[in-house]
């Protein structure tokens, strides 16, 4: 054969295959269907590879080029325990971002504070009044992100507060004891321990009202072990009032996941597949993308929009 007649060909031939790749593509710009119900995307034309970005989390086009950054959640968790007395109530958890960090009562009543006990899990029972060697209670987790504003710190404040003895209810003070106060930074399953109480980095400031009152409020224990031991006279003649605030808390650094990949439904060398199926599970939109390359490593890229309803 001649080698131009060959050489011509030989294009001729390329050039059909380069436009069978590039003519690949999904039957359908948009489809919908039923969480938990198989989706069938018809493909036409001819690729290489193929590679599907289903638009879930792991396999978003959108993180296809770019690391997926995930802000961590910011938990609380604590232990406490009541013991002696008869006033159930006298322990409260509240965080803020405008306590200016003065160890004084004033510093703390000017500050805005947010109630967390309604999410924290207290003591039910008082050790000595209910029973003996009651457990301390574990909080469970405390979720303290929506409470970050920016790049303010955040600060956590122990509330100590009995009412004045009162003979006819015969209602002394109850003491409260506070352990294991740490906050942990919880990326995706991710978590490493962001603030951890020690006697370094929690301070007790007792309120105006102790006056003379010998019996106050102290940490107890060493290192990491430390405890705030909240207390005042058995039987006070005034309200008592007292605060264990932590240092300033950092909202923890984004963690990186890295970037998504796509699900390969054909490889070099294997047949066209005629169609994709999935399942999606949550209902949302989708993008799903289909990246295709041709013999040539033409890349083309289509989408098909999957509306999942409940």
């Amino acid at each position: 054969m001649n080698r131009n007649v060959l050489y011509v060909a030989t294009l001729l031939m390329l050039s059909v295959f380069t436009a069978m790749g590039q003519d690949f593509a999904p039957a359908k710009s948009k489809m919908t269907v039923k969480a938990g119900e198989k989706v069938r995307i018809e493909l036409k034309g001819m690729a290489e590879v193929i590679g599907v970005f289903t638009g879930e989390e792991g396999h978003d086009y959108a993180y296809a080029e770019k690391a997926r950054m995930v802000d961590p959640r910011m938990i609380l968790s604590f232990e406490s325990y009541y013991t002696s007395g008869k006033q159930r109530k006298p322990l409260s958890v509240k965080c803020s971002t405008d306590f200016d960090g003065q160890l004084t009562e004033a510093s703390v009543k000017k500050a805005h504070w947010i109630d967390l006990t309604p999410w924290c899990t207290m003591p039910s029972r008082i050790e000595g009044t209910d029973g003996d060697k009651i457990p301390p209670t574990s909080s469970g987790p405390v979720d303290l992100t929506q409470y970050f504003e920016g790049d303010k710190p955040l600060y956590v404040c122990f509330f100590y507060q009995v009412d004045p003895f009162v003979r006819s209810e015969w209602n002394n003070r109850t003491m409260a004891v506070v352990g294991k106060i740490k906050v942990d930074a919880d990326a995706a399953g991710i978590v490493k321990n962001a603030y951890w109480v020690d006697r370094d980095n929690i301070r007790i400031i007792k309120g105006d009202n102790y006056g003379n009152d010998k019996t106050v409020p102290v940490l107890g224990g060493k290192g990491s072990a430390v405890t705030v031991r909240f207390s005042s006279a058995f039987k006070p003649s005034t309200a008592r009032s007292a605060y264990a605030v932590t240092t300033p808390i950092q909202k923890g650094r984004a963690v990186s996941f890295g970037t998504d990949d796509p699900l390969y439904i054909k490889v070099k060398n294997e047949p066209m597949p005629a169609s994709f199926e999935h399942t999606f599970t949550v209902p949302g939109n989708y993008d799903v993308v289909f990246v295709a390359y041709d013999a040539a490593g033409n890349k083309s890229e289509h989408k098909v929009v999957v509306k999942v309803k409940k």
